[in-house]
């Protein structure tokens, strides 16, 4: 998950295209190369851990369409002007349903001041401040957990860590027992860690491929922020 102040500048990261297939990634928009056209085949990692994929432009497009994403091929070394009167030129890929942020809050409560009462202004502008923080930061927390879906606990690192220990404890106090004790005696220790891996590689990668894809999503999310308040 990329900190706001790594957003001034290109991340250096490598994804696959085809984690738009995640639902966590919906508000996620697919920027191409358009030197990639030209290209026989075009390699995309990791798919996995170990493993890269070889696919021309031509399927990759049939895949992006069957999943209702679009095709955006952009000049990436491209340097287009910005400003007030030039706005972005890739605003037309944002997609439609992303959640705007609230107007900003200082500007509405400034607006009601009296003109003529110096310390009460000065007072309700001290306040603001503070109830702006706490806006952001609850804004912060709402966006997070609309993209965890099923799983809050990533909010909290603590309590993931706790959870994801009391799943492995769960399975060690289920298997060991006195039965289990008796039958096996020293071979209890590796059985119980193959039952541990049996019963829990399956959960546990869905629960990083989750983490992963959440940090994919709220990257995004903060990098749309930054890129607002610099306009």
């Amino acid at each position: 998950m990329a900190p706001e102040d790594s957003l001034t500048g290109i991340l250096q990261v490598c994804v696959t295209p085809f984690t738009l297939y995640n639902e966590s990634a919906r508000d996620v928009s697919l920027l191409l190369d358009q030197g990639m056209r030209i290209k026989e085949r075009c390699f995309f990692h990791p798919l996995s851990i170990d493993v890269s994929i070889a696919i021309n432009t031509s399927d990759l497009d049939k895949f992006l369409s069957s999943i209702g994403k679009p095709s955006n091929y952009v000049d990436l070394d491209d340097n287009p002007p910005v400003g007030k009167d030039q706005p972005p030129d890739l605003a037309n890929v944002v997609p439609s349903d992303v959640p705007t942020l609230p107007d900003n809050m200082e500007k509405s409560a400034t607006s009601v001041v009296p003109e003529k009462k110096d310390h009460v202004a000065a007072d309700i502008k001290a306040e603001v401040k503070p109830k702006n923080a706490k806006a952001a930061n609850n804004s912060k927390k709402d966006t997070l957990s609309n993209s965890l879906g099923s799983a809050p606990t990533f909010i909290d690192p603590k309590k993931f860590v706790e959870d994801i220990l009391g799943k492995v404890s769960n399975v060690v106090l289920c298997e060991v027992n006195n039965e289990n004790i008796n039958q096996y005696g020293d071979q209890l220790g590796s059985i119980v860690s193959n039952n541990i891996k049996r019963h829990l590689r399956a959960e546990m990668q869905n629960i990083v491929t989750m983490f992963k894809n959440t940090a994919y999503t709220d990257g995004f999310h903060a990098g749309i922020h930054s890129q607002r308040n610099r306009m």
